[in-house]
């Protein structure tokens, strides 16, 4: 495949709901950091996607509509008051999109959404996703993906993974197994969450 001449800005952001630290459920707080992002591709964790007449239940669609994104739901908990999982968000036209089980038995039902987009004529895979909690979990869970990855000729190359580890050491097994699938991040990663967000 040629090179991709275009240039495209990406960013992963677990939303939490839309709930800060402060516990405020805020989504035009969310929105807001999200237009300051400014990527084309935004993976999003955590957030709310049932359709129905409230907001606080349609953050994904609410969030699209505030940032003048499409939104693309990967829900992993299908619950009766809201749908709960990943998300994207994007400005690139989707040519595919595919949602794949990564959970393990016993604990917290996890996805990957993976989602193929056009970017000045060529196609970009993004893979979406949010690992558990514990380290045999994660272990689990990056082997899954990089099977899902090493199917990249039937899908989209170049590929970008948009997550969160759950991994807060740099030697953690899940994250170490993606750097050696997917290559380090150029950008440094977020320690933590902010302590008192705007």
């Amino acid at each position: 495949m040629p090179a991709v001449e275009a240039t495209c800005r990406v960013a992963s952001y677990n939303i939490h709901r839309c709930i800060g630290r402060d516990q405020r459920h805020d989504p035009q707080r969310v929105a807001a950091v999200i237009r300051e992002l400014d990527a084309h591709v935004i993976g999003l964790q955590e957030a709310e996607s049932r359709f129905g007449t409230q907001d606080d239940v349609q953050q994904l669609g609410q969030l699209a509509r505030a940032t003048g994104y499409r939104d693309i739901a990967g829900v992993t908990m299908y619950r009766v008051d809201s749908h709960y999982g990943n998300g994207l968000l994007t400005r690139l036209p989707v040519l595919a999109v595919r949602r794949h089980d990564v959970s393990v038995p016993g604990r917290e039902p996890r996805g990957v959404l993976d989602v193929t987009l056009d970017l000045a004529g060529h196609a970009l895979r993004v893979v979406v996703t949010h690992l558990g909690l514990l380290w045999r979990e994660r272990r689990r869970q990056a082997q899954l993906i990089e099977a899902l990855v090493a199917q990249a000729d039937a899908y989209a190359q170049p590929t970008v993974l948009l997550a969160d580890f759950n991994e807060w050491l740099p030697w953690g097994g899940a994250l170490h197994r993606m750097h050696r699938c997917f290559g380090r991040a150029p950008a440094p990663r977020c320690p933590a969450p902010a302590p008192r967000p705007p």
